[in-house]
Parts: structure tokens; sequence; C-alpha cells
């Protein structure tokens, strides 16, 4: 699996940069949005302004062919409007894209148009979104881990060092997130129970499942892993 996925991620991509959805920066090696893509979100955000819920379901579902995930995007923008229009503003430059494609490279495109997330304590398979992200992420990945940690934290770098060791690349069939805890911390409190860290969600249907509260063994954490596999399964 990790060999694959870290082909398809450099897949993926490189179809953005294809697409011109994304460009090289002018300094270092990071990327920024074309352009033309900017001008393009502004014009999917006006539009969805403008439409009332049973117009906003029909536009989605002009991109989105599964029902289900028609209601997930469409409630889970109520909540954050600015990612539904990423993803609709991704699905028209690529037109190729899976909805798979498009949810992978949102947190992408998101960490793109506002200052990056903290990234310096994320395990290397997770990707680092802001805290006000989650609620929606987590309507419309139904299964997830979102490793929550903070700086100057000797349990985070172990369970950091844990997951690295663990997971190389994120499943296909889990999404991977992970949240600097200051980034967002009464959100993190009221919402997910997290006081702290480093935590680490296991997430079914879009609901905490399983809460592990510091550093933990690899077999505790398999172990929570398999449970959420198994559930999702049933």
């Amino acid at each position: 699996m990790d060999a694959d996925a870290a082909a398809d991620s450099g897949a993926l991509l490189d179809r953005l940069l294809d697409e011109a959805v994304v460009e090289p920066a002018t300094e270092g090696d990071r990327l920024r949005l074309t352009d033309g893509f900017t001008d393009r979100l502004d014009a999917v955000r006006t539009t969805v302004e403008d439409l009332d819920s049973s117009a906003l379901r029909e536009h989605v579902s002009a991109v989105v062919d599964d029902a289900a995930e028609v209601d997930a995007l469409v409630d889970a923008g109520d909540h954050d409007e600015a990612l539904l229009v990423g993803y609709l503003a991704v699905a028209e430059s690529v037109q190729s894209f899976t909805h798979a494609d498009r949810l992978r490279v949102l947190p992408v495109v998101d960490a793109l148009c506002r200052e990056p997330p903290a990234a310096h304590g994320s395990p290397a398979a997770f990707t680092p979104v802001h805290g006000d992200r989650l609620p929606f992420l987590l309507r419309v990945h139904p299964e997830a881990v979102v490793y929550i940690w903070l700086d100057d934290c000797r349990d985070c770098d172990e369970m950091r060092t844990t997951l690295d060791e663990l997971y190389h690349e994120a499943p296909d069939d889990i999404a991977f997130f992970s949240v600097y805890g200051p980034d967002s911390p009464r959100l993190l409190k009221e919402r997910f129970e997290v006081p702290g860290g480093p935590a680490t969600l296991f997430v079914h249907g879009g609901t905490v499942d399983a809460r592990l509260y510091g550093s933990q063994y690899e077999s505790v954490i398999e172990s929570e892993l398999q449970t959420l596999r198994a559930m999702a399964s049933a």
C-alpha cells in the first residue's frame, strides 16, 4: 500500500499542476494557487451564495453521483462553505478526478487559500489541517483518524515517532488528519473532548468512537484501527 499510496498522491498533485490549479511559488519549493483557479474559486463562491438549499443540492449532484455523498457535502457545506466551494472548484478544474480524489486534494487546496496549518509535529502519513476544518472533513470522510499534538511535549514526540513507524502513507480506506492543538483549543475541547495532547481520535460515521490520550503502544493503535475497519465493513 505504501508505494501505491505515494504514487497516487504524486499523480494527484501532478494533475493539479497540469490543470493549472497550483503552480510553483516564486520562492522555495512551495506551491501556490494559480490566478486562474483563484478566479474560479471566486466565481463558484458567488454561485453557491446565490443558491437555496434545493438548488445547491442539484448543483452538487451535477458532479457527484452518489446521493449519500451529495448529502454529506451539502450538510457539511452548511457549516463550512469555504471547503464546499473548494471542492466544487476542484471538480470543475480537474474533471478526471473522482469524488475520492477531490477529497484527498481538498486539504492541500484549502491550505493554500489561507495560512497553512502547523505541520512540524505531524506524522508523515497524516495531512495537517486547521482544527476549524474538522467538522466538514469528518462529515465527508466517515472513517478517519485524527492526531492532535502540542509543542514541547515529550509524549507528542513519542506518539509521532510511533505513528511514523506504523504508517508511511495514509491508507485508502481511512483518512489521516493531524491538528496542532493550540490552533483551535475551544473547538477541540467542546466538540471533541480533547483538552490537550497528544490525543488520537478514531472516527466512524463522522462521530468519534474512541479516544487515546498520551503516547501509546503500536499494538493499541493497530487494535483501534482494526476495530474501526470492522465497524466500517459491518
